[in-house]
C-alpha cells in the first residue's frame, strides 16, 4: 500500500514537472516569435526609410580633394573655388602675378592645357532620389567636362550656371572628375578666324570677362579655373528652377512686389508656400501644382521699406527674402535670396 502511495506521488511530481516544463517551453516560444517579429519589423521600417524618397532637395559638395596638372606641374590637395595663376602663385612655382614685369613672363600658363580632376563616392542617401544633377556655378573658360571618363560637355561661356542630369552614369563606388582646359589664345584665335566678320580685336569672340585680355588698370591674364561650387543637387517629385522677384512700384511708403518661382512637379499636390523677410510673413499661401513646369507669381507689400540708393544718393542695404514650401509639417526647400529695393 504504501509503495503504492510513494509511486504515485512521484508519477504526480514528474506530472508536475512536465507541466511547468511545457509551460516554459510555450512560453519561451511565444517570446522568441515576438522578439523575432519585432526585429524583423525593425529592420523591414530602417530598410524602408533608407530607401524612402524625399522632395527635399539634397546637396553633395565637391569642393575638395582636387588636381590641377600642366605640361610639367601638379599640384595636389586643391579646393574649389580655385584658379590656376593664384594656384601657381600660392605654391610658389610663380611670382606674385601683379608684380611689375610679371605680365609678360607668365603667358605661358594660358597657352598650355591644363587639367583639374577629382574622385568622389556619391552618399548612398542621394542615389536613392529620382534626379541627381552635376552642378558648376561657374567655368573659366573653355573647357572639357569629362566623368567617370565620359565627355559631359563643352564649356563656352563663363558667366553663367552649368548643370546636367548625371544620376545613370554616377557609379556607388568612386567617380572620376575631370575638367581639361585647352589653350585659350589658339581657341581664340581659331574662333576669329572663322568668324563671319573681322574685329580690330579677338576679345570680342570671347564669352569670358574682356579684361582679361589687358585693360588700362589690368594686366593681360586669361584666367581659367572654378570660381564659384561644384556639387551634386538631387531631388524626387519637384525642383524650384527659378527664384525672382519683379518690383512692380516701389516708393518710400510701400514695395509692391512680385514673388515669382518656376517649380517642375513630378505629381499633382497642393504645397504650402510661405516668404519671410526680416522675420515677417509676407506670403502664407496654398499652390496648386500640376505635372510639369509651374510658374508661379504671386504679389505681395512691404510696408515703409529700406531702400537700395546709388551711390552718393544714399545707402545700398540688401532686403533677404526667403521662400519655404511645405509638404504638411516638412519644409520641401527653402531658399533665400537678397535684392535692392528701388524703383
Amino acid at each position: 500500500m504504501k509503495l503504492n502511495k510513494f509511486a504515485d506521488l512521484i508519477f504526480n511530481i514528474k506530472h508536475d514537472m512536465m507541466a511547468q516544463i511545457s509551460r516554459i517551453y510555450g512560453i519561451f516560444k511565444k517570446t522568441i516569435k515576438l522578439v523575432a517579429i519585432f526585429v524583423f519589423a525593425f529592420f523591414l521600417l530602417m530598410l524602408t526609410s533608407s530607401c524612402q524618397k524625399t522632395t527635399r532637395l539634397q546637396l553633395q559638395a565637391l569642393d575638395t580633394n582636387w588636381r590641377i596638372v600642366g605640361d610639367s606641374i601638379r599640384l595636389d590637395s586643391i579646393s574649389i573655388p580655385a584658379e590656376v595663376h593664384l594656384v601657381l602663385s600660392h605654391a610658389g612655382h610663380i611670382p606674385d602675378p601683379f608684380k611689375a614685369g610679371a605680365e609678360e613672363d607668365l603667358q605661358w600658363i594660358a597657352r598650355q592645357q591644363w587639367i583639374m580632376e577629382s574622385e568622389f563616392t556619391v552618399e548612398n542617401e542621394l542615389l536613392n532620389n529620382d534626379f541627381v544633377d552635376l552642378v558648376f556655378g561657374w567655368i573659366d573658360t573653355y573647357a572639357h567636362v569629362f566623368l567617370n571618363g565620359e565627355p559631359l560637355f563643352t564649356v563656352d561661356n563663363m558667366f553663367r550656371e552649368w548643370r546636367i542630369p548625371v544620376k545613370a552614369k554616377l557609379l556607388k563606388t568612386a567617380n572620376s572628375l575631370k575638367i581639361v582646359f585647352p589653350p585659350t589664345p589658339r581657341l581664340i584665335d581659331s574662333l576669329a578666324r572663322h568668324a563671319s566678320v573681322q574685329l580690330p580685336d579677338d576679345r570680342a569672340f570671347m564669352r569670358k570677362a574682356a579684361y582679361q585680355a589687358g585693360w588700362d588698370w589690368a594686366p593681360e591674364y586669361r584666367t581659367l579655373g572654378l570660381w564659384k561650387e561644384v556639387k551634386l543637387e538631387a531631388w524626387s517629385r519637384l525642383w524650384l528652377d527659378r527664384l525672382s522677384f519683379l518690383q512692380r512700384e516701389v516708393d518710400e511708403e510701400n514695395a509692391a512686389i512680385n514673388l515669382v518661382l518656376s517649380i517642375d512637379s513630378e505629381q499633382v499636390r497642393a504645397y504650402k508656400l510661405q516668404l519671410f523677410a526680416s522675420g515677417r510673413k509676407l506670403i502664407d499661401e496654398v499652390v496648386n501644382l500640376h505635372q510639369g513646369e509651374n510658374e508661379l507669381s504671386l504679389p505681395f507689400e512691404i510696408e515703409n521699406p529700406d531702400l537700395w540708393w546709388p551711390n552718393g544718393m544714399g545707402e545700398q542695404p540688401l532686403t533677404e527674402f526667403e521662400v519655404k514650401l511645405f509638404d504638411g509639417n516638412q519644409v520641401v526647400f527653402s531658399r533665400k535670396k537678397s535684392i535692392g529695393l528701388r524703383n
